[in-house]
């Protein structure tokens, strides 16, 4: 960050692999912070009060204050320096008052609290700041049962999503909600056995006046029925909803209809679509009986692809028909008419419940119709709730398009000695040369998030208008 001046280098979360716990949200907000800002009110007057620089007591009570209304303020006693700075640094745990006090506070108060109090002066490279520091705190923290969905944002880049102020203080919420719910002394942390937070919305003192649980104070319930909307591109066609997941699936499939995009709604998923039935497609999963025929469709395009130094010297084709036979690899395609496959796509289940897509290839007579497009997006719709992961070698700008206009983004990578952020993988052997390790070229990987998140974010952006 050019035009930030850090206070304290040693507040940065660079150093000693800070957690996520309200003294690392703090250290962040200290290290950023170029302007005066306003705390709780001062002893004396009762009033706001400003300070020609910021203080660590000042990042503490401005956190502990978005758990309170605007109208309490003034009467909300002030943490004083004594009691404060052990709590930045991280020491001992936050006041057991102000612990009770987040347990009956709603998500929604803590996210408009953090918008007015924290975000509004907070200028671009700040932000940035802030939503890198966040994720690097993130990263260093083991966050158990992912309630909160902290998941969702990680490799999630501040150009591609942050930079949108519903998804920055929904991320900024979460990982505050996340902080005031657990330990934050660091000589007692044990990652084996944090808080958990119960709920984003823990039951109030009054349940039957306050709790909230389907959100139904906004405009959007949390609770509305998800509707998948099927609407044909470029057609004056009925729109088809289902209120089913595996119907929807099967609807596609057993029409042989092709996904061209996916939007979103704050109650919807909106699968646009073509007919590539009457193409002459047909859409089924690979059958061991298609197996063959795959490994000859790969087999036929194997110059296409940029062999990695972790295939040992393997190649596609028999990578491909070794994951298909042992059923580490699950393929669906689009078949001509006679049984040959005219675009394929594979992916497997990872043990961190993302899925991961390997193999993308569309036969050379049928590229440019979408057919690996349709494919992707089906997929995306078989696992709406997960990430998916992919990549491929960085002068691959077909297949890279094709990522994009799926919903993909570049996965980048940080490099803490550099500070620099990189989305290229030195990795793929150059066959001019296979034998110089000093020629690699890069590979770019891709990730997309789940389509329910898509549909949350959509909803937040609605219920703040």
């Amino acid at each position: 960050m050019e035009n930030v001046k850090l206070k304290d280098e040693n507040m940065t979360t660079g150093t000693e692999k800070e957690r996520l716990t309200v003294s690392g949200i703090c250290k962040i907000v200290y290290a950023i912070w170029q302007r005066d800002i306003w705390i709780l009110p001062c002893e004396r007057t009762g009033e706001l009060e400003t300070h020609p620089r910021t203080r660590k007591k000042d990042t503490i009570n401005l956190l502990f204050s978005l758990i309170e209304e605007d109208k309490n303020l003034e009467y909300v006693e002030a943490i004083e320096s004594n009691r404060a700075t052990p709590v930045f640094h991280g020491t001992v745990d936050i006041p057991e008052r102000i612990r009770r006090k987040a347990e009956s506070c709603s998500t929604e108060l803590i996210k408009s609290n953090f918008k007015n109090r924290i975000y509004r002066y907070l200028d671009e490279n700040q932000r940035k700041y802030f939503w890198d520091g966040i994720q690097e705190l993130v990263e260093n923290t083991n966050i158990a049962d992912d309630i909160l969905r902290l998941g969702d944002f990680q490799g999630v880049q501040y150009e591609s999503k942050g930079k949108d102020e519903t998804v920055f203080c929904l991320f900024a919420t979460s990982a505050i909600i996340f902080a005031l719910s657990r330990s934050n002394d660091k000589w007692k942390i044990n990652e084996s056995n944090m808080y958990r937070p119960t709920a984003t919305n823990i039951l109030p003192e009054d349940i039957r006046q306050k709790y909230d649980p389907y959100t139904l104070t906004g405009r959007h319930s949390h609770s509305s029925a998800l509707q998948f909307k099927l609407i044909k591109d470029g057609a004056f066609a009925p729109t088809v909803i289902f209120y089913s997941q595996e119907k929807a699936l099967g609807y596609v499939r057993g029409k042989n209809l092709l996904i061209t995009r996916i939007e979103y709604e704050p109650k919807a998923i909106r699968l646009c679509y073509r007919d590539a039935g009457a193409e002459g497609y047909t859409l089924r999963r690979v059958e061991s009986r298609d197996i063959n025929k795959i490994y000859e469709f790969v087999k036929g395009s194997h110059d296409e692809f940029r062999e990695k130094v972790s295939w040992r010297g393997r190649n596609i084709e028999d990578m491909t028909l070794n994951g298909l036979k042992k059923e580490v690899w699950t393929g669906y395609a689009y078949f001509y008419s006679n049984g040959k496959p005219a675009a394929y796509v594979d992916y497997k289940l990872r043990v961190d419940s993302d899925i991961e897509m390997g193999v993308a290839l569309t036969d050379k007579t049928s590229r440019k119709k979408s057919l690996s497009t349709g494919l992707i997006n089906y997929c995306r719709l078989m696992f709406m709730s997960q990430r998916l992961f992919t990549g491929t070698y960085e002068e691959n700008i077909a297949m890279r398009k094709t990522l994009e206009n799926c919903g993909f983004t570049i996965n980048y990578f940080y490099d803490k000695g550099s500070k620099v952020y990189t989305g290229f993988v030195r990795e793929r052997i150059d066959k001019t040369d296979p034998q110089n390790m000093l020629k690699l070229t890069n590979s770019v990987y891709y990730y997309a998030n789940s389509l329910l998140f898509g549909v949350r974010c959509a909803a937040e952006k609605s219920n703040n208008k």
